[in-house]
């Protein structure tokens, strides 16, 4: 046994199966959040003046002396929308070009002026190893390119990012709700930011979802005098999405209710525990797995007074896992939403 682990310790070779994927995954992940939270959110609310102040402090440096407000909001959109997508791993060899780009200036700005770039020098490693490996098993890309010819990608893409192009972000809100669905019930936290043009919203969630068994039930215990669940699993996912609200009534209702329709993909990691046992022994073992999801369906944003509103949506929730947990791999159905929002001064 310790031969082999030093075996595969010193060897060239991978780790284990699917081990390059899951690096991937987590080389995706962690540093594309730090630097949408840390760093591009700020830029992208700041506006057309800390855009062109950003292009111009950059762009002379390789001889570039026009467009500073359009460079400086493309290295916004890097930092923030594209680390998303990078996070999902949508169109991720196209966008990590632009976060490769836009560190390397940074770093390279930073250096010019006698200070350390080295934090975004290290950014820019990241996603030029990203460009050059690709996103890995464990992405949109993987999911939904490897089944369209090449002519569909090219339009898909090309159609895509022009839209998310057209405009501003300024509107940004932050929610949590609650999930009942075919599969089982939840709860989820979610950040939304609404297009200048008012008919696209970026929206991103993580959600803990309690999957219930096909037979489960509640009974009355006479014991103890409370109800309890009969027959139920130990079964537990937890989705990570990202995705468009689409509002095609904008101007022509009242504003105060927004009628949209959604589309939003990502992984699903999934926890299956043990079925007997104490709690520590059901999940300390427990199989874990991820797999890709994503979810259609419309609903109807309603604002409050204030700085709140209240979203609810319905729809179709598609979860099949890549390997069956508790004899069952495809946990798809019908699912309902109600979030309630705040929105970021």
């Amino acid at each position: 046994m310790l031969n082999y682990l030093l075996n595969k310790l010193l060897s060239s070779s991978n780790l284990f199966k699917g081990s390059v994927d899951l690096g991937l995954f987590f080389l995706r992940i962690f540093p594309s959040f730090f630097l949408f939270y840390n760093h591009g959110i700020k830029k992208l609310e700041k506006g057309v003046d800390s855009w062109a102040w950003l292009g111009e402090a950059a762009m002379p440096i390789i001889g570039v002396n026009f467009g500073f407000a359009i460079f400086g909001f493309l290295a916004a959109l890097s930092e923030s929308v594209f680390a998303i997508f990078i996070i999902a791993g949508f169109c991720t060899r196209i966008v990590s070009s632009f976060v490769f780009f836009t560190m390397f200036m940074a770093g390279t700005y930073h250096l010019v002026g006698g200070e350390s770039g080295e934090e975004a020098y290290i950014y820019a490693i990241i996603y030029l190893v990203i460009f050059l490996l690709g996103p890995g098993k464990y992405s949109f890309d993987s999911y939904l390119f490897k089944k369209m010819k090449y002519k569909n990608r090219i339009v898909f893409t090309v159609y895509l990012i022009p839209i998310l192009l057209m405009g501003q972000f300024n509107d940004k809100y932050r929610g949590f709700g609650i999930d009942i669905g075919s599969s089982g019930s939840g709860v989820f936290v979610t950040f939304s930011s609404l297009h200048t043009s008012e008919k696209i919203s970026l929206n991103s969630e993580l959600r803990f979802y309690d999957i219930k068994a096909p037979d489960e039930t509640l009974v009355y215990d006479y014991y103890s005098g409370q109800t309890r669940s009969a027959g139920g699993i130990n079964l537990v996912m937890f989705p990570i999405f990202v995705g468009l609200n689409y509002y095609p009534f904008v101007g022509k209702i009242e504003n105060n209710f927004s009628p949209f329709i959604t589309s939003r993909s990502g992984l699903v990691f999934t926890v299956d525990g043990k079925e007997s046992g104490s709690f520590k022994n059901r999940w300390i073992k427990a199989k874990t797995q991820f797999s890709p999801g994503g979810f259609i369906g419309a609903g109807v944003d309603f604002k409050m007074v204030g700085q709140t509103s209240v979203s609810t949506m319905f729809g179709l929730e598609l979860i099949k896992l890549n390997e069956a947990a508790d004899s069952i791999k495809d946990y798809s159905g019908f699912l309902i939403h109600l979030s309630f929002n705040r929105r970021l001064k």
